[in-house]
């Protein structure tokens, strides 16, 4: 940082003039410092720190472990709750084949005796597809 200061001018003002450049009214003003701090005495906190450190180690693993579960976890639950969504949408298709005969064979017991079916008994027996052998 440079500073100026002009007060003393007048001072020098009857200063020859081979020696006026000796004279300056400008400054270059630094600053440094440096500071040093080091524990003597610290009343067990450096070991309590130490022990915290460690402490906070040991739970990070036990956090990463459960972040590596969670998928894991979630995972094998939405597989659970597919299986149950499968196990139910069967139970509903057995229905729906159930009613669908009962249906049939009510119309085909109508058509018999001659009354008017109220749906048609075009349709073949209702049977789940098979899959075709290799």
């Amino acid at each position: 940082m440079r500073n100026y200061n002009d007060s003393q001018q007048d001072f020098f003002k009857d200063v020859p003039p081979d020696f006026r450049a000796l004279i300056t009214f400008e400054q270059d003003v630094e600053d440094r410092q440096l500071t040093l701090s080091q524990a003597v005495f610290t009343w067990g906190q450096v070991a309590a720190a130490i022990t915290g450190a460690k402490w906070a180690m040991a739970s990070g693993d036990d956090r990463a472990a459960t972040a590596f579960s969670r998928p894991v976890r979630r995972d094998v639950s939405a597989a659970f709750y597919d299986v149950l969504l499968a196990k139910e949408l069967s139970a509903i298709a057995v229905q729906n084949s159930e009613q669908k005969n009962a249906h049939f064979e009510e119309a085909q017991r109508k058509a018999t005796i001659g009354t008017p079916p109220t749906t048609t008994c075009c349709r073949p027996r209702w049977t789940w597809p098979r899959e075709a052998g290799p």
